[in-house]
């Protein structure tokens, strides 16, 4: 039908244009087609969105003359991005969720050019001119539109990092432009790194790991995963900072913004050697030697599905009858509740002092973080003090610290036998730490690849060779250079640390990542090593069996400068002071103690490769 001018027709142009009808208003005695409304593009999933882009007036009235005479009403319905004569579909498109790094759905961008001129210098950026990031497009345009003529420009978007996505396409010509804008949510992904037989699962569904170990999701959205070993295995624990390590689910909160992958790694084993743990009970310390303690170890390793036969291990408790490590026999290799090697013979664990982590876990895979535990033999592996024979309440016992430290230390904390500090007190329960004493294969251990750790070989005394020379000088075999972890006034320990690499002593075991050393050097902090430094560069372990063996840091976090009053002036100057750490713990003492030693007497040094 044709509808004469009039102010209905001028006013409702918009209306006009879009309706879903063959509708024409007759402007100065010329008559001006709307089409059918239809939609030219949008195509494999993409939905075009409602937009403001107005069919073209005819060639004849895309002339100054006609424009300044429709000007009244029918061109200011045009959009700024689709000048008269130019028809752009779609205007916009919603891409849905697309994954980061995932092509979306082709669109189909139409450009027809209803003008009785060429289109030319035909140019497709960003908004503001800027270079096509993320997009793909296959140009069907060319440089030149042709009079009368249509294109179409295939655009696919892959986003590059998570979050919403509102981007905009400019194609320009010489006298002109218009726009598409692109809509959607980019999701982040979510891997599971999986050790072992086991399976992994999550809420909501995504992740079902055996087959599918990678999936997106929302990036506001909890994810839970859940561990299920299968017959015969174990669950090794979740090996990502967010997650308890040994329980047998873990909740990740929202993804971090503009995040493109988070990587959670998972291990399942099949345990071939010894296990060993930390009792989750405590027990009194006057039961009447150390066969209760022995049946205390069975008890609760039975109770926690790990003891078939019912008399799998012993309790690492000694008294004058009997040391615990005459009770292992022929027993050989030890792992932890989470399948990471404890050691390897009994030797080496009670006389030679070579483990390589701590016990850290309960038989219920609880990480334990505190408490002393009592042994009754000192870091040597010499008998210690043992509330004569575990019977008398007003007699002394030797503890040792199984939790946050090492050779030597897991057993006892001094040298010598300490008293006075301990009493008998059944009042207060000390955990024990109960060793498997059935298999007698050696241990299966399968060293970690990183960047470098260790300590080095002699103490280093500030004056002479600087910290990094030291270093350099006394490096691991495969070892090119090395850089000692220590504070200058003008550069912090961590500046030589590279956070995303895993840092692993000379026998392959993992120490922890960059960032992790950085955060568990900050006091308080709830992080920990993943295993103690205590390896030399010539693969020496030091036993812990005194607190006087210091290793030198100069600041009082990873990631502070030191100063020259603590960090013996630069370590030149023998005659100031420095601050040190631990020898071989795992929480924040191991880079400092919170007090500072003479420069004057030697310590250790950590050493990376840069």
């Amino acid at each position: 039908m044709a509808i004469p001018v009039s102010s209905w027709c001028r006013s409702n142009a918009m209306l006009v244009w879009s309706l879903w009808l063959s509708v024409a208003c007759s402007i100065d005695g010329r008559t001006v087609s709307a089409g059918d409304g239809s939609s030219a593009g949008g195509s494999g999933g993409a939905s075009a969105l409602p937009g403001a882009n107005t069919p073209a007036l005819p060639d004849s009235a895309a002339t100054p003359e006609a424009s300044a005479a429709a000007n009244d009403g029918v061109a200011s319905a045009a959009s700024p991005e689709s000048p008269l004569g130019v028809v752009a579909m779609p205007e916009a498109v919603f891409l849905g969720s697309i994954p980061v790094g995932t092509p979306s759905s082709p669109v189909a961008w139409v450009i027809t050019n209803q003008r009785a001129v060429d289109l030319t210098g035909l140019t497709l950026s960003e908004d503001a001119a800027a270079p096509l990031v993320d997009f793909t497009v296959l140009d069907g345009c060319g440089a030149r539109l042709v009079a009368g003529g249509s294109c179409t420009f295939q655009v696919t978007y892959r986003p590059s990092q998570s979050g919403t996505v509102r981007r905009t396409l400019r194609l320009a010509w010489f006298d002109g432009e218009t726009r598409l804008t692109v809509n959607g949510v980019a999701l982040p992904w979510l891997e599971v790194r999986k050790q072992g037989a086991g399976r992994v699962t999550s809420v909501p569904p995504g992740i079902d790991c055996g087959d599918v170990c990678r999936a997106p999701f929302e990036r506001e959205e909890e994810v839970q995963l859940v561990a299920t070993p299968v017959s015969g295995e174990m669950f090794g624990g979740w090996r990502a900072d967010e997650c308890e390590p040994l329980a047998g689910d873990c909740r990740l909160a929202s993804f971090p913004n503009q995040s493109v992958e988070r990587i959670v790694p998972v291990a399942f084993f099949t345990p071939a050697n010894n296990l060993v743990f930390i009792s989750s009970e405590g027990l009194s310390p006057v039961l009447g030697g150390v066969a209760p303690y022995d049946a205390a170890c069975n008890r609760l390793a039975s109770a926690a599905g790990l003891n078939p036969a019912g008399d799998g291990f012993i309790a690492a408790i000694s008294d004058a009858t009997s040391h615990f490590a005459d009770r292992l026999g022929t027993a050989r290799g030890w792992v932890r509740m989470d399948g990471r090697p404890f050691g390897d013979t009994r030797e080496e664990i009670v006389n030679e002092g070579i483990v390589y982590n701590t016990v850290a876990y309960t038989e219920l895979g609880e990480l334990v973080t505190g408490d002393a535990h009592m042994s009754g033999t000192l870091a040597d592996g010499a008998l210690g003090l043992h509330c004569d024979n575990w019977s008398s309440t007003s007699a002394e016992l030797t503890e040792g610290n199984p939790f946050t430290e090492g050779p030597g230390a897991w057993m006892g904390t001094g040298s010598l036998p300490i008293s006075g500090a301990n009493p008998c007190d059944p009042a207060v329960p000390r955990r024990v730490v109960c060793l498997g004493n059935s298999a007698t294969g050696p241990l299966l251990r399968t060293p970690r690849a990183g960047k470098r750790i260790w300590l080095s070989n002699t103490q280093f005394f500030p004056g002479g060779l600087s910290p990094d020379e030291a270093c350099q000088a006394e490096r691991p075999s495969g070892v090119t250079s090395a850089v000692a972890l220590v504070a200058y006034s003008d550069r912090a320990a961590s500046d030589s640390i590279d956070p995303s690499a895993d840092y692993v002593r000379p026998d392959g075991e993992i120490v922890g990542t960059g960032a992790r050393l950085i955060e568990a050097s900050q006091a308080p902090s709830f992080s920990h090593l993943e295993t103690g430094l205590w390896q030399t560069a010539d693969g020496s372990y030091l036993r812990i069996d005194q607190f006087s063996i210091f290793v030198w840091s100069g600041s009082q976090r990873m990631d502070a400068l030191g100063e020259v009053e603590s960090n013996c002036g630069d370590w030149l100057d023998q005659n100031q002071q420095g601050y040190v750490g631990r020898l071989g713990v795992t929480q924040s003492q191991f880079w400092a103690r919170g007090a500072t030693g003479s420069c004057a007497d030697g310590a250790y040094l950590i050493c990376v490769e840069p």
